[in-house]
């Protein structure tokens, strides 16, 4: 069982580096990536991994308030488990 949690998390942290290296090559080439049916900090979007891969917290925060109406509390929560999450 203590596996399969480690292993868990390992995997939700890869997919959310895979889902900001998307973002951005999104951006790059100037396209849009269609927004994920369920935000979440499993499912955290990709501009708001991009921002804390940078070190800009209070984007992150802002950009999760904005995709998710959350109060500034709880984004802020939100946005620190996906920062525990990424390492």
């Amino acid at each position: 069982m203590f596996g399969d949690s480690a292993r868990i998390t390992r995997l939700e942290n890869e997919v959310a580096r895979l889902t900001a290296l998307i973002g951005a090559m999104a951006q790059q080439l100037g396209i849009e990536v269609p927004p994920s049916s369920e935000v979440s900090t499993h499912n955290p979007p990709a501009e708001v991994v991009e921002a804390l891969r940078s070190g800009n917290k209070i984007l992150a925060i802002k950009l999760w308030r904005k995709r998710t109406s959350d109060s500034l509390a709880s984004a802020k929560d939100q946005v620190e488990a996906i920062e525990r999450q990424l390492g």
